[in-house]
């Protein structure tokens, strides 16, 4: 419904599980928020809200060490963030996602 959020993680944002979840969402008007490497990927681009992670120039190993740790540091500071706000307050959500949209690669 309108009334939730999909935060979608892949750090390719090619997963084809997390792309057709986001599908379905999109469809259904449900706001999308995306955690990826990657800002050209099919997930970027139907993602209302983009926080890209990684970096370049590392072996594959490391590079994938470094996306889940700042997935996971994305994901322990919105759940803070949640934590924060009343718990059943409607609006704690939009309010997060006009934060960061603020940040987001999105026109």
């Amino acid at each position: 419904t309108k009334n939730d959020l999909l935060v979608a993680i892949s750090s390719s944002g090619k997963t084809k599980e997390i792309i057709d979840t986001a599908t379905l969402a999109q469809k259904n008007d449900v706001p999308i928020l995306a955690i990826t490497s990657n800002r050209f990927s099919p997930l970027a681009k139907i993602a209302d809200c983009v926080l890209l992670t990684a970096s370049s120039g590392m072996s594959v190993s490391d590079r994938l060490d470094e996306t889940f740790m700042s997935q996971k540091l994305i994901v322990d500071t919105l759940c803070a963030y949640m934590r924060s706000k009343c718990i059943g307050e409607k609006d704690a959500y939009y309010d997060l996602l006009e934060v960061l949209s603020s940040h987001s690669i999105k026109d």
